[in-house]
C-alpha cells in the first residue's frame, strides 16, 4: 500500500515547472539533484526550499517512517488519494490533513465553540459552507470520508479562485482566504512562497508551503537516506 501511494504521489508532479524568483537568498545553494528535479517538477522555490529542509529532513524522514507503518494512516492518505481526481485536485493533497490534523480524525484545536476540528481542522462556518451538518447535536467535521469530501470540495474552490494556482490555494486554506488575500492587496504580492513567508513572519519554522513540500518529498521517497 505505501508503495502504491508512493509511486501515484510521484507521477502526478510530472508537471511543467513554475518559474519563481527566490526570496531571502543572497547566494546559490548547491544542488542536489533529486530536490532540484523535485522542485523543477513541483514548482517550488528551490533555493528557499533547500535551505529550510537540510536542516530539517531527519525530522521529516522520522515523520514519514512513523506513518508509514501506522495502517490507519495510510488508510487516510489512500482515500485522499482515491477522491482526489474527482475534484480535479493532485494527489500532495493528502499532505494537507497530515499538516492539519496528524491525520487524527478526532483532533480539535480546543474546546471553545468556534475552535477548528477534525480531520482537515474545519472551523464550523466553513465546514456548513462545504455542506457539512455541524450543530449541538451532530458533527460531521469528525467524520473521516465528509470531512475529506469537503476539504477537497473546498481546495477545489480556492484553487478556481486563485485561478488554477495550487500552491495560493493550499496556503489560503491554512491561513484563511480572508488573511491571504487581505495580504495580497495590502503588499501587492502573488507569489506564493513571498506570502507563505509573510504568513509565518514570527514562527518561520512553520512555513506552510516549506512543510507542505518537505512532506510532499520525503513521502515520494527523495531527500531520506
Amino acid at each position: 500500500m505505501a508503495k502504491r501511494f508512493l509511486s501515484v504521489l510521484a507521477g502526478a508532479l510530472i508537471a511543467p515547472a513554475l518559474v519563481m524568483k527566490a526570496y531571502g537568498a543572497s547566494s546559490s545553494v548547491i544542488p542536489d539533484e533529486r530536490l532540484h528535479s523535485f522542485c523543477q517538477k513541483a514548482g517550488c522555490d528551490y533555493q528557499v526550499f533547500y535551505k529550510y529542509f537540510i536542516p530539517n529532513r531527519d525530522r521529516f524522514c522520522h515523520e514519514r517512517d512513523v506513518i508509514l507503518k501506522q495502517p490507519d494512516k495510510l488508510a487516510a492518505i489512500k482515500q485522499v488519494v482515491n477522491l482526489s481526481s474527482d475534484y480535479n485536485l493532485p494527489v500532495t493533497v493528502a499532505i494537507v490533513p497530515i499538516m492539519e490534523s496528524s491525520l487524527n480524525p478526532q483532533a480539535s484545536a480546543g474546546n471553545y465553540k468556534n475552535a477548528a476540528k477534525g480531520f482537515w481542522q474545519f472551523k464550523p462556518a466553513t465546514a456548513r459552507d462545504m455542506g457539512l451538518v455541524v450543530n449541538d447535536r451532530v458533527d460531521e467535521r469528525l467524520d473521516a470520508e465528509k470531512s475529506t469530501r469537503a476539504g477537497l470540495k473546498y481546495l477545489q474552490w480556492l484553487e478556481k479562485k486563485f485561478e488554477g494556482n495550487h500552491d495560493l490555494a493550499v496556503l489560503a486554506f491554512h491561513v484563511g482566504i480572508g488573511k491571504l488575500t487581505t495580504t495580497m492587496a495590502s503588499t501587492g504580492l502573488s507569489n506564493p512562497w513571498y506570502l507563505s513567508q509573510i504568513a509565518s513572519e514570527k514562527r518561520p519554522s512553520q512555513d506552510y508551503l516549506l512543510k507542505y513540500y518537505s512532506y510532499t518529498v520525503t513521502l515520494m521517497g527523495h531527500g531520506c537516506q
